[in-house]
């Protein structure tokens, strides 16, 4: 048994010094076309990071250019709604003027009827 044992040790010894180590060399070699397809996606890969920072930074100044707009929106709104108040006050007094003209007129025409009518009985005098 103890003869068993020591051919499998020796037999298990040949085995894994009989496949070696690989060489700087070798390693080198196999690495080579990995290392070049490496670098071209990491280049890919910055093109890609790029091209994505340059989106967002304009994404970020259309949206500053939104919020500006909405602004100008909400000051025009305010300036609309103030001067059609405005507008609204300058017709009510518009109206109220065209009414007291039109009071003013029809004294005017009654105060000539009694004017005329005045002349006449003088007239007849």
């Amino acid at each position: 048994m103890k003869r068993i044992a020591l051919r499998l040790f020796v037999l298990s010894a040949v085995l894994v010094f009989s496949t070696g180590c690989a060489t700087k060399k070798f390693v080198s070699k196999e690495m080579e076309p990995l290392s070049d397809r490496i670098t071209k996606v990491e280049g890919r890969v910055d093109a890609l990071e790029k091209g994505m920072n340059d989106l967002k930074a304009e994404q970020d100044k259309q949206n500053q250019d939104i919020d500006g707009l909405k602004k100008d929106m909400d000051n025009l709104k305010t300036t609309c709604a103030e001067e059609t108040k405005k507008a609204g006050d300058a017709a009510a007094k518009a109206e109220d003027a065209a009414n007291k003209a039109e009071a003013a007129a029809t004294k005017a025409e009654n105060a000539a009827k009694k004017s005329e009518k005045a002349f006449e009985l003088r007239q007849r005098k």
